[in-house]
C-alpha cells in the first residue's frame, strides 16, 4: 500500500472485501510510520517513496485504520514482525 495513494488503496481494499469470503480475512504487510520526531527508518522510505511514485507515502496505525475502514475493513489483529507489522483485516459487516 506505501506506493499507492489513499484512493487507489480503498479501490483494492474494497475489491479485496467484495471477492472474500464472509468469514474471511485479508492481510496487509506493512511498516508503520511513528508519530514521534525522533529518527526512524520509515521515514526515509516515506521519503523514498514519494520521489519514486509521486503519491505514495508510509502511513500512521491510524491512517492505516481510516483506509481499511473508507474500504468497510477493520482490524481483527496485528502482529509485528522485524521492522514490519502485519494488519489482519476482517469486513465490518
Amino acid at each position: 500500500m506505501h506506493d499507492w495513494d489513499d484512493d487507489s488503496c480503498v479501490r483494492f481494499l474494497s475489491n479485496c472485501r467484495d471477492a472474500m469470503a464472509p468469514d474471511g480475512r485479508i492481510l496487509v504487510l506493512e511498516i508503520i510510520m511513528p508519530t514521534h520526531t525522533g529518527d526512524h527508518f520509515a521515514k526515509a522510505i516515506d521519503l523514498e517513496m514519494l520521489v519514486d511514485t509521486g503519491k505514495g507515502r508510509e502511513r500512521t496505525r491510524h491512517e492505516y485504520e481510516a483506509l481499511f475502514a473508507q474500504a468497510g475493513l477493520r482490524i481483527h489483529k496485528t502482529i509485528p514482525i522485524a521492522i514490519t507489522t502485519i494488519f489482519e483485516l476482517e469486513g465490518t459487516q
